[in-house]
């Protein structure tokens, strides 16, 4: 009865009928739309957020996330590196060692992160070479080379190939300073790290840090 009655109510009342079905259907639609805009502006911003620079996998000293302090490093690289290379479902995987230091420009001092890092390996591990805006990256066998946000060049004033000086404390607590000459500058879009992140190659970097076999991250890519 109740059955019966519906449907003559339906047929009774067609214009309402019609517009009912329409805005059910152009509803319906926009829901699933948004839910999958939504699910798929999550899943990148995610991605970017790990690939920009983070990584998939960070291997640290045991301490170093609660306290990143130099007695919390990786000390024993090679050993790592040794064993993730016979680990199968890793595509690659980089060291990095990072440090914060005293930039320096003329009457300009701002404080930022100093990292080394294995350009041939870092190019897959994270979005550095691709968000180069000027200058070229980093080559492994670079020397006091940087590679700087833009954010940080404006800080300092700094163009391509200008000179800067830098202070800081090596990993076994000495200090230590020297030229850079800047040579890429890169910007991924994320005002903090433009503006903090600069990166030499991990090879000078153990030079001037005194950080061989030494490292606060391996980044591993599965």
């Amino acid at each position: 009865m109740l059955l019966n009655m519906a449907w003559k109510n339906i047929l009774a009342y067609k214009k309402r009928t019609y517009i009912t079905i329409i805005l059910t259907i152009c509803m319906t639609g926009l829901m699933i739309f948004a839910s999958s805009f939504m699910e798929g502006s999550h899943e990148t911003m995610i991605t970017n957020g790990v690939e920009i620079y983070p990584g998939y996998i960070q291997i640290t000293g045991r301490e170093y996330r609660s306290s990143p302090g130099l007695e919390n490093l990786i000390f024993n690289t090679d050993t790592l590196k040794a064993k993730l290379s016979q680990i199968p479902g890793i595509a690659t995987f980089g060291v990095r060692f990072e440090s914060f230091v005293l930039y320096s420009h003329k009457n300009k001092a701002v404080g930022g992160f100093f990292t080394g890092i294995e350009p041939a390996k870092e190019q897959f591990l994270s979005r550095l070479r691709s968000s180069l805006v000027q200058g070229k990256f980093l080559e492994p066998d670079d020397t006091n080379q940087i590679y700087m946000g833009v954010e940080l060049a404006k800080r300092l004033n700094l163009t391509l190939g200008d000179t800067l000086s830098f202070i800081g404390t090596g990993a076994d607590y000495s200090f230590t300073a020297d030229n850079l000459v800047v040579k890429g500058l890169f910007k991924t879009g994320l005002f903090e790290f433009d503006s903090n992140g600069a990166f030499v190659t991990k090879k000078y970097f153990d030079e001037v840090m005194v950080a061989e076999n030494i490292a606060s991250h391996i980044v591993v890519l599965p």
